[in-house]
């Protein structure tokens, strides 16, 4: 659970700091993204998808790219290749496609890995919700930060309490750097 936790603070946390209190939270891409924003409004097919990845392409090193998407994203993709898909024995019971990853003829065919977040699944796919989201990451520009590495606090129940209450704390933050390199596809319903 703090892991996932972690990880979802480096997508959809909130960017706030508090001036009288400790409670700092750095914010992650989806607070960091301002110009490379694409909303597919519902359905999209595969020119759109296309110009999406040539726009989060044009900026950054093309081999360290990576595509985090929900579930939804991930289904339409595996969509595009049913339309292609060809028996090829008898003995073949399985229908659909995996998709590993996704090409771009733009700049050069930059062959990107998508990466399927699950839980943004149990997310709605309207387009202020998670759940229809995809973000275009640039890795040589996102690195984690820590403050201090993860660690287990013991004895964490009030004084008058008689159980025993412990937690696992890590401070730590995200640099994102070259906002241009990184891109986010909302919105997406099938």
């Amino acid at each position: 659970e703090h892991k996932a936790l972690l990880e979802h603070a480096a997508f959809f946390g909130p960017r706030y700091y508090s001036s009288t209190g400790p409670k700092h939270h750095p914010g992650g891409l989806l607070h960091y993204i301002s110009t490379n924003i694409s909303d597919a409004g519902g359905t999209f097919d595969k020119g759109e998808l296309q110009d999406y990845l040539r726009t989060g392409l044009l900026y950054g090193y093309k081999g360290r790219k990576a595509l985090f998407a929900a579930p939804i994203v991930t289904q339409v993709l595996g969509e595009f290749l049913q339309d292609n898909w060809i028996m090829t024995g008898t003995d073949e019971t399985y229908f659909g496609a995996k998709v590993d990853g996704v090409i771009s003829s733009a700049y050069g065919g930059a062959q990107i890995p998508v990466f399927v977040k699950r839980e943004w699944g149990a997310y709605s796919t309207a387009s202020t919700q998670f759940g229809g989201y995809a973000f275009l990451v640039d890795l040589e520009n996102v690195k984690r930060r820590p403050l201090r590495d993860t660690k287990l606090a013991p004895n964490r129940q009030a004084n008058d309490e008689d159980s025993v209450a412990e937690e696992y704390i890590t401070e730590t933050s995200f640099e994102i750097k070259r906002e241009e390199t990184h891109s986010i596809w909302r919105g997406v319903t099938g």
